[in-house]
């Protein structure tokens, strides 16, 4: 709608992935040449990663656009597949057959396929976008498919693109073999301050709107402030301010129009800026300070939850007293009106109800009493977290690349920050905590569901 109004021919802030807005910033720069170097070089494996909406999906479509080699390609991003699902789809796409074939059958087929394209010097490149979310059994599947003998050259190449989760999973033990096989690793930080500017006027120009400089000085800080340099949230925050702007006819939009759409910002986005996130640019470490905020948020949120449950037990508890009062009355009232005696119900039968209800009565008061304990303990267990030493980058470099291609230079890769240490160290969980919530809530739903019968 604000396109005519402000004179744009395209939608210069839209969220969907274009490669015709690609904004080429220095760290958009230094991955896409280790895509370029990695496709022209035959690189085995190579490995992008990067926050939610830093544009890994854009630079993917912008190298596909421009690979000038007569390739077979795959770009799969629904990677939520295990090995017999990821070798079917694989088949599909690439037009071998597929259906009724286990998965011996899938991968002999696709070991001949890799074959004939080396016979024809050609080899297969396989783009996995969302690469977090391949579970680990197809992972290996992955790795041992690269094991398919070429010769001097790999038959089958492997580009993984994800978020930063990936790079956790390919650390863990069992990967071992997997992580060693990555000789190029590049991760895609966001955009810093002055970048922030030129992306915005980028997107502007690349539009063919007329006014560059549509977005003060003033609101761009802000914008930049906000985002923290993601690209896609810059671009939900400058589409509502056109939108915004046009509603108000304005030609400018300035800090107040930025902080009127912040401001109403939980009106039309569900996702908000995670200000504790991780830190990736700064080594991966959490701060001690983000995990005791996060942790603090958490348990007072329980705090919260479980104090109106326990409102809830201590109606029930005083409602139980009514009843089980009130039941011994009616035994005492049917008994005297029964001289005829007429069946009613057995004595030990009213009696074990009131038994029964009794327990349940003091098993409601031993929650509501030891509510507070609970709490306490659980905020006693927090530990402050162990801040580990960022590893050492390590990309291995075995062959120079192409003419037109630069190989990464050292310092570019220092200044990455990053490497595949797989870590030994395996989580341990806490079960007093568990046994503790674990026990509370059953109190709790036992409660309200006592609550809801007796109102």
């Amino acid at each position: 709608m604000y396109q005519q109004f402000y004179g744009f021919k395209k939608k210069p802030f839209q969220l969907v992935p274009n490669p015709d807005f690609l904004f080429r910033s220095k760290k958009h720069d230094v991955a896409l040449t280790y895509l370029e170097y990695g496709v022209y070089d035959r690189v085995g494996f190579i490995l992008i990663t990067g926050e939610v909406g830093t544009g890994k999906t854009t630079l993917l479509k912008y190298l596909l656009r421009t690979i000038k080699q007569d390739l077979p390609i795959v770009y799969l991003s629904q990677t939520f597949l295990n090995p017999y699902e990821f070798l079917s789809i694989l088949c599909q796409k690439l037009a071998l057959p597929f259906e009724g074939k286990g998965k011996a059958e899938l991968i002999e087929i696709f070991r001949k396929f890799l074959i004939e394209q080396s016979q024809i010097g050609r080899h297969f490149i396989l783009i996995l976008d969302e690469a977090q979310n391949l579970p680990l059994e197809t992972l290996e599947e992955i790795r041992m498919l690269s094991n398919m003998d070429g010769g001097n050259e790999n038959l089958l190449q492997i580009i993984l693109v994800g978020q930063a989760e990936l790079r956790n999973k390919l650390r863990r033990e069992g990967l071992r073999q997997f992580a060693q096989r990555i000789e190029v690793s590049y991760h895609l930080g966001p955009l810093d301050h002055d970048e922030t500017r030129e992306y915005i006027r980028y997107r502007i120009n690349t539009a063919e709107g007329p006014d560059q400089d549509l977005f003060s000085d003033a609101a761009i800080d802000e914008i930049y402030n906000y985002s923290k340099g993601i690209p896609r949230i810059i671009n939900a925050i400058c589409h509502m301010c056109l939108v915004y702007g046009m509603a108000d006819e304005l030609r400018k939009i300035g800090l107040p129009q930025i902080s009127n759409v912040l401001k109403e910002r939980p009106n039309w986005d569900i996702i908000p800026v995670d200000e504790d996130s991780t830190d990736l640019e700064t080594g991966g470490v959490v701060s001690a300070p983000a995990v005791s905020v996060k942790l603090e948020h958490i348990l007072k949120n329980l705090d919260s939850k479980l104090g109106r449950f326990v409102d809830i037990a201590a109606t029930s508890q005083g409602k139980l007293e009514e009843l089980t009062a009130g039941i011994a009355k009616q035994v005492d009232l049917r008994e005297s009106a029964n001289p005829t005696n007429e069946p009613v119900m057995a004595n030990n039968q009213w009696g074990t109800l009131i038994s029964l209800l009794s327990q349940m009565q003091e098993n409601i008061a031993h929650g509501v009493k030891n509510y507070d304990k609970i709490i306490a303990y659980l905020y006693s267990q927090k530990e402050e977290p162990r801040e580990s030493k960022p590893p050492e980058p390590r990309i291995q470099e075995n062959r120079n690349p192409p003419n037109k291609i630069s190989a990464p230079k050292p310092q570019q890769r220092a200044a990455t920050g990053y490497e595949f240490a797989v870590s030994e160290e395996k989580p341990k969980a806490n079960w007093n905590y568990i046994a503790v919530v674990a026990g509370v809530v059953f109190v709790v739903v036992i409660a309200a569901v006592i609550y809801r019968f007796l109102s």
